[in-house]
């Protein structure tokens, strides 16, 4: 049976293992860009918002829908102030989530 995990970007742990066809939501603490930092952000289906920006209380995807994890891999991603860039010279990359692992 899938499960669903919710992480809280800007207070998360570092690394969530996640099976396949498990569900995954982000909310966000903070005003917060999220940034993949590695592996392939279309192993969850929709793909992970890389880049986009969120207001404080927002959640990702929206409308009560969930992200569906459909490929195994391990994704990199780390959070900015809202309006940054998600260049790789400002971001920590210290979170991961591991799909399948």
């Amino acid at each position: 049976m899938a499960k669903t995990w919710v992480i809280v970007v800007g207070h998360s742990p570092t690394d969530l293992n996640v099976g396949l066809d498990d569900n995954l939501i982000l909310a966000f603490a903070n005003e917060y860009k999220f940034c993949v930092t590695s592996g392939d952000p279309d192993d969850f289906d929709p793909p992970l918002p890389t880049g986009q920006d969120f207001n404080a209380g927002e959640v990702w995807p929206a409308n009560g829908n969930v992200a569906v994890a459909k490929s195994t891999g391990t994704i990199g991603w780390d959070h900015l102030n809202k309006g940054a860039s998600c260049e790789p010279a400002k971001l920590g990359g210290g979170h991961s989530i591991i799909i399948g692992g």
